[in-house]
């Protein structure tokens, strides 16, 4: 029986344990923030692209023939090197929730995929940005 009570009041690895339980849960926090943070900085990439390429197009630049490419070059240049032209919509006479004319209209959809899925989940349907512009 010694060795019972011996064993019950050696506290020698509740140190161990307890920072193997808070250190999953701290690991758990940051990667979630960084991916958190990831997700924010490409929805704001995203948001820049789309506005810089309706006013491009809006003012018929000869810098912007084509919507896709200019769209990819963009946010190539933000650091967002995956955008594929397919992913750029536009649209010439949008209205743009606004009764103050005729606007031109960009929408960029992106299938944003997580480096850790368990900690963030993807938003359905992916991130989308739109940018309007006045003729």
């Amino acid at each position: 029986m010694t060795g019972l009570r011996k064993f019950r009041r050696d506290h020698g690895g509740a140190t161990a344990v307890e920072f193997a339980l808070a250190a999953v849960a701290l690991v758990l926090f940051v990667f979630g923030a960084e991916e958190m943070s990831r997700m924010l900085w490409t929805q704001q990439v995203l948001q820049s692209t789309a506005t810089e390429t309706a006013r491009c197009l809006a003012i018929a630049s000869v810098t912007c023939p084509d919507a896709g490419a200019y769209a990819v070059a963009a946010a190539a240049k933000r650091g967002l090197t995956d955008l594929q032209p397919a992913n750029v919509a536009v649209s010439t006479n949008d209205a743009c929730g606004s009764s103050m004319g005729i606007f031109t209209k960009v929408t960029i959809t992106y299938a944003f995929t997580p480096v850790t899925p368990v900690n963030i989940p993807s938003p359905t349907g992916g991130l989308s940005a739109s940018g309007c512009f006045p003729h």
